[in-house]
């Protein structure tokens, strides 16, 4: 299956939204890999990612100014706004707020034509005082936003803002998982030393993880 997310066409501009809830390797990696290798002569796009882990407690203040980092890296200059937003709070030794960022980050998105943003397993993103549902809503306001976002099947209740989405479920096979758990084995010297001492030992822990799997 193939799927041009740089094609500049109504489809992609009706669902900026692409939802990938089940998945098993790092996809959006991959993703981000061909995004750049797209976009690297063009100076009109930029490509953001953020990737979420539940222990880092990301803020949605915190995700803003890091998608507003990582545009600003790939232009010439700064605007002025954005200058004397830093100097500001550079002298108070404060942080940007949520309103701040976002307002920032929607004016520095209208300087390109295109401004891909991969959320990687917001699922993971805290719950706390409804943190994806304010990161969702700022991001909605951007011009010219592509977004893609990977998560697990309970995150799409929060993507309802978005409208009609575009959703491509990944689920792992069997033969999927396996080649995991063989990688996973060569690559930790601990569990070779198992193997080698029980021959059944990895088929125990195949067998276990196939029937807890479920396609993840």
């Amino acid at each position: 299956m193939r799927y041009d997310l740089t094609a500049d066409s109504r489809r992609g501009k009706d669902h900026p939204c692409v939802c990938l809830p089940h998945f098993l390797v790092n996809f959006s990696s991959v993703v981000i890999d061909y995004l750049h290798k797209r976009c690297s002569q063009n100076n009109e796009t930029v490509v953001a990612c953020i990737y979420f882990q539940y222990k880092d407690k990301l803020s949605p203040a915190a995700i803003l100014c890091s998608l507003l980092k990582q545009l600003v890296q790939e232009q010439l200059s700064l605007s002025n706004e954005l200058h004397d937003l830093y100097c500001k709070h550079e002298k108070r030794q404060t942080k940007l707020g949520v309103k701040e960022a976002s307002n920032l980050l929607t004016l520095e998105t209208t300087q390109i034509s295109k401004f891909f943003v991969v959320l990687d397993a917001l699922d993971e993103c805290l719950e706390d005082e409804n943190a994806r549902g304010i990161l969702l809503a700022e991001l909605k306001k951007l011009p010219n936003l592509q977004l893609m976002i990977t998560g697990r099947p309970h995150v799409a209740k929060a993507l309802s803002r978005f409208g009609d989405l575009r959703t491509l479920r990944v689920v792992a096979t069997g033969k999927d998982i396996l080649r995991y758990i063989q990688n996973q084995i060569e690559t930790y010297e601990f569990l070779s030393d198992w193997v080698q001492m029980d021959s059944s030992f990895k088929d125990r822990i195949s067998n276990a993880v196939l029937s807890k799997a479920d396609g993840m």
